[in-house]
């Protein structure tokens, strides 16, 4: 064969195969002139120019996993999903349940092209996690083998599965009553991207008698004015018992005592401290009445007086502290103090073990008399 691109003009050896490397536009092509036989008539063959045509990326999808359904929702149209990084791609419609993903793990979609006008969109990522399992759940006893009892300490997102059940139900409110005594399983419900909780056993028993929660131990410190030993759970009073504050706080194991409330509590006999029960198996405690005293002021205190540092507080002992008018008290050490100016001293018994300290007497160092003897010589001397 022979080909021309001039209409006939001039023509080309073919060669045998394929030629290539050809501009676009219109070709002759016949059979050669062989022995006695003429050229075939030509047939035309157009080349056409091959115009790339422009493909546009998708966009990336915004698809939404709900976890309390297990569906991947809000798929655009011609999407896939994977759930193994990439490994493999499931095609799926506009939601598609997927039940064998565990927490931790990613969702990846795309939107796909379709080869022609359009590519693969980016892939769009969604990451889960789990909820964090309930704690603080307290079951409520059934009355009896037959009675029914229940779950306290709940919330609205929640949901229990009896046990051998095939269902979870719904919590609504904050108990959960009319269960039969057998264990339940409780889990937080999932919510978003998070599935739900691992689920914790709880056992809702047949009623016990009720024990009185065990008595306190609690000491008071006069020196700091701590009562000491306690602990969460706990009440104290300071009025004999008329009213009672309960210690909420999970870190207290001591509570301060104003004046007032020292003062208080030495008139109605003691500080009362009990443990609460809970009303489920324990009942409140025996209250233990935690001493608290007040010494009784000095007597007896004598001093001697001083020209200058030279007095002293005398028949006091080393339970006693003294103090200067506007001073710090200071401890006594023996049965007397001695080297002090002139002046006003309060004195009084030291907080010690659980009795306070008792109201001060004030003592008072004066001025040394001059006997009448030195006195005259003073006068007669020139």
């Amino acid at each position: 064969m022979e080909f021309s691109y001039d209409e006939g003009t001039s023509y080309q050896n073919a060669g045998s195969g394929t030629v290539s490397g050809l501009d676009a536009g219109d070709y002759y092509i016949r059979i050669k002139a062989a022995g006695a036989n003429f050229a075939s008539d030509p047939a035309i063959v157009t080349i056409q120019e091959n115009i790339p045509v422009s493909t546009q990326k998708r966009d990336t999808p915004k698809a939404i996993f709900d976890a309390r359904t297990m569906t991947l929702n809000n798929l655009p149209s011609e999407a896939s999903y994977s759930i193994n990084n990439g490994a493999s791609w499931t095609d799926a419609g506009s939601s598609v349940e997927i039940r064998d993903i565990a927490a931790g793990s990613v969702i990846m979609i795309k939107a796909l092209g379709d080869g022609s006008t359009t590519t693969d969109s980016d892939i769009q990522s969604i990451s889960t996690s789990q909820m964090v399992s309930p704690s603080g759940i307290v079951p409520i006893p059934a009355t009896s083998s037959t009675g029914l009892g229940g779950l306290n300490h709940v919330n609205n997102g929640m949901e229990y599965l009896p046990q051998n059940g095939s269902s979870w139900t719904s919590i609504t409110g904050s108990t959960v009553t009319g269960l039969i005594p057998q264990t339940y399983e409780v889990r937080n419900i999932a919510s978003g991207n998070k599935l739900a909780s691992a689920s914790v056993s709880i056992t809702v028993p047949i009623t016990a008698q009720k024990i009185k929660a065990p008595k306190p131990n609690g000491s008071f410190d006069a020196p700091s004015m701590y009562l000491n030993n306690v602990s969460v759970g706990m009440a104290y009073s300071f009025d004999g018992g008329h009213s009672f504050t309960t210690i909420n706080d999970n870190h207290c194991t001591r509570v301060s005592l104003s004046n007032d409330n020292a003062a208080s509590a030495i008139a109605h006999g003691g500080i009362q401290l009990k443990m609460l029960g809970d009303n489920v198996t324990t009942t409140d405690s025996d209250v233990q009445t935690v001493a608290i005293n007040k010494a009784n002021p000095p007597s007896n205190i004598d001093t001697k007086p001083t020209d200058h540092d030279g007095g002293a507080i005398k028949n006091v002992n080393s339970n006693m502290q003294y103090a200067k008018v506007n001073g710090n008290w200071v401890d006594i050490n023996g049965d007397k103090v001695e080297n002090l100016s002139r002046g006003d001293y309060y004195v009084r018994y030291r907080a010690n073990g659980s009795t306070l300290a008792s109201d001060s007497i004030t003592v008072h160092i004066g001025k040394k008399r001059i006997p009448n003897s030195q006195l005259l010589l003073l006068i007669l001397m020139p």
